[in-house]
């Protein structure tokens, strides 16, 4: 059975990157190589699936680096997801806006507006985008997926789900 995992802003070759978090790299090279380790080393499977919630690469010849990080790959676009669809389908399955999945899990990019969880009864919102937590105001309704927020390494679904878990508790008040 294959894995699910999930993991936003990769920023592959985008050089400004390495002044956020623990991207604190030498070369835009280390920092590559990196998040395909980290990648790599969780998932292990060629049919284990990766959510990239969007700004996965700054130049479409660093998307070319995507063929050496295992497993299936399905994009949200992100902000800096600039390219046609179709050069993005070389590298992923599926590119999509959002996708509702996982028990009312729905992935974006951008955090959506705390309305649109309310409203079409979105439980979480699983998201990257906002690389300093401080910068966002905590809701246990998001899980932020940003690779500077989880040690550069695509978390799976069963992590997402213990967290849900954790979190409805606090929701339910």
């Amino acid at each position: 059975m294959a894995d699910i995992f999930f993991i936003g802003d990769l920023h592959l070759g985008h050089k400004n990157i390495m002044n956020f978090g623990q991207r604190n790299f030498d070369t835009m090279e280390a920092h590559n190589q990196a998040l395909m380790d980290n990648w790599n080393g969780v998932v292990t499977k060629q049919h284990d699936l990766v959510w990239v919630l969007g700004d996965v690469a700054m130049q479409i010849e660093d998307l070319e680096l995507l063929r050496a990080f295992n497993g299936r790959k399905i994009l949200v676009h992100g902000n800096h997801d600039k390219f046609d669809t179709q050069v993005y389908l070389k590298y992923f399955e599926k590119v999509v806006a959002f996708e509702k999945r996982y028990h009312g899990l729905v992935m974006t990019h951008i955090p959506i507006h705390p309305n649109e969880l309310q409203y079409r009864n979105w439980e979480f919102n699983i998201h990257g985008h906002i690389h300093d937590k401080k910068k966002f105001p905590y809701d246990p309704r998001y899980i932020n997926v940003c690779a500077d927020l989880i040690n550069l390494t695509p978390i799976c679904l069963d992590e997402v789900q213990t967290i849900m878990t954790d979190r409805r508790g606090e929701i339910d008040g």
